[in-house]
């Protein structure tokens, strides 16, 4: 029996071939529209009273500051990502998408244990607050090719070794949400990123 492509296959070509690359975009916003946005959530009484904003979609709140950064920033953030890497168009190649977005707020003593963004495609990470980059706080994505790197000699191993960033304040990430990531433990006082999910839909066949 003979087997057939899937329509969507790709095949080897002749050189090297990059399969399943995983692609992170790392882009920079100026740091006065960070502040703010920053601005703006320090005058949110919900935000002052329960000191987070985890279980509120951000882009649901009446807030013109942040409609303006989804609109000007956040969107366009993905729509370049999704361009770049799929070529594809977020406005057009889907039939809608939604975007969850949430503050993570960091104090001394404080990390993220490791997890990934599941049910959702893209993940990004805006950091309106994050200073003092000798206090720890880094994120650090791990290699998704499972035990990919079990058995091979030490001098090969740079190939598969976890990828770290220390933020600063105005940095956008934009990842695959399956991408396991954790925050090392921060030592300092206040850093805030938002982070939003974005989730797309296709049209019916």
């Amino acid at each position: 029996m003979t087997t057939k492509f899937n329509k969507n296959s790709e095949t080897i070509k002749i050189g090297f071939n990059n399969l399943w690359p995983t692609i992170v975009m790392l882009e920079e916003i100026d740091q006065s529209v960070s502040v703010d946005v920053y601005n703006e959530l320090m005058s949110i009484t919900e935000f002052n009273k329960n000191n987070n904003l985890e279980e509120n979609n951000l882009f649901d709140l009446d807030s013109e500051i942040f409609k303006d950064f989804k609109n000007n920033v956040v969107i366009p953030s993905f729509k370049q990502y999704i361009s770049k890497i799929f070529s594809a168009d977020l406005d057009k190649d889907f039939s809608s998408y939604k975007l969850k977005s949430w503050i993570s707020k960091f104090v001394e003593g404080h990390g993220v244990s490791l997890h990934n963004h599941s049910g959702s495609h893209l993940t990004g990470t805006f950091y309106l607050m994050s200073e003092e980059h000798d206090k720890g706080g880094r994120i650090e994505f791990l290699d998704p090719r499972t035990n990919a790197n079990r058995g091979y000699p030490s001098i090969l191993r740079n190939q598969f070794l976890d990828i770290v960033h220390q933020p600063k304040t105005g940095d956008i990430l934009i990842f695959p949400s399956f991408l396991y990531h954790h925050v090392h433990t921060y030592y300092s006082n206040n850093r805030f990123c938002l982070a939003v999910d974005l989730t797309l839909y296709e049209y019916d066949d």
